[in-house]
């Protein structure tokens, strides 16, 4: 395990449970963000790496329908357009490339299921916590993703600007 991390997204209140699928989605901008930043600090041969080839990143989830909008690098709502957005710009930033996804039920996910429901998890090294919580940048960007607000779809070249504008920032921090 190179890291880990617990975000609570700040979106509006999702009181009738409709937008799971979203929240499902967009934590692949998290963990992305987040697989970025340390592979940075790690330095050596993992900065090298990233600088000069891809390097191949396994999604796996719950949720066969964020999974199916990952596999298929689209999603038809405004939330879905910006994440999307961002997580194919990411993967162009970064090197980093999504090249498979698993399914696995949430009872079987482990530590990973108590990670988003914010339980305890004493089995994991604490050294590899990553606050992503703190991340202004971050926190800013997801905001633009709420599907809880009411919003139409964005031109593609003005959501793009926010997009790269936002991950720009959030990448290229010196968090």
């Amino acid at each position: 395990m190179l890291a880990y991390t617990s975000y609570k997204l700040p979106w509006a209140r999702d009181l009738k449970n409709k937008f799971q699928n979203q929240r499902e989605y967009v934590r692949l901008v998290v963990a992305m963000i987040m697989l970025h930043r340390v592979c940075q600090r790690r330095g050596g041969d993992m900065s090298e790496l990233l600088r000069h080839q891809s390097v191949a990143v396994k999604f796996t989830g719950d949720n066969t329908t964020a999974q199916s909008w990952i596999e298929k690098h689209k999603c038809s709502s405004r939330c879905g357009q910006l994440a999307c957005m961002a997580i194919t710009w990411l993967q162009v930033q970064s090197q980093l490339r999504i090249e498979d996804t698993e399914h696995k039920e949430g009872l079987k996910m482990g530590f990973v299921d108590d990670l988003s429901r914010f339980r305890a998890t004493p089995q994991l090294d604490a050294s590899l916590y990553v606050d992503m919580q703190s991340d202004e940048g971050l926190t800013a960007l997801l905001r633009q993703c709420d599907p809880v607000v009411e919003a139409d779809l964005i031109d593609h070249h003005t959501a793009f600007k926010q997009i790269n504008e936002a991950l720009l920032t959030i990448l290229y921090s010196t968090r």
